[in-house]
C-alpha cells in the first residue's frame, strides 16, 4: 500500500514539474518580449510597467511574464494546477510515509508477540 501512494505522490509531482516546465516554456517566444506580445499576442507592450513592477529576476512560483498590467503571457491554469498537483503529491507522500511506519510497526509488534 504504501509503494502505490508513493508512485501516485512521485507521478503527481512529476506532473507539477511538467506543467510549470509548459508554462515557463510557452511564455517565451522566438522574438523579444515586444515582438511577441504584440505580434503573437496582439497586446500592447507596456516597457515602463515592466520596469516599474518587475526588476529583477522573474520569480519560480507563481509564474508571470506580464506584457502590460492586464495580459500574463502565462495562462491563467497554470499556477492553480501546480499548486494542486505539488499538494496532493506531498500529501501523497506523506501518507505513503505514515503507512510505510504503521506496517513497520505493526509487523514488530507481531512479531515480538509471536
Amino acid at each position: 500500500m504504501p509503494r502505490t501512494w508513493f508512485r501516485r505522490g512521485l507521478v503527481a509531482l512529476l506532473a507539477a514539474v511538467a506543467v510549470w516546465g509548459y508554462g515557463i516554456a510557452g511564455s517565451f517566444g522566438i522574438n523579444e518580449l515586444d515582438e511577441t506580445c504584440q505580434q503573437v499576442h496582439g497586446q500592447p507592450y507596456d516597457g515602463d510597467y515592466r520596469h516599474r513592477e518587475w526588476s529583477g529576476p522573474p520569480p519560480l512560483y507563481p509564474l508571470h511574464n506580464m506584457c502590460n498590467e492586464h495580459y500574463d503571457l502565462i495562462p491563467g491554469w497554470i499556477n492553480p494546477t501546480i499548486a494542486v498537483l505539488a499538494v496532493s503529491g506531498g500529501g501523497m507522500a506523506v501518507f505513503a510515509a505514515v503507512s510505510w511506519t504503521s506496517d513497520v510497526v505493526g509487523r514488530r509488534i507481531r512479531s515480538a508477540g509471536a
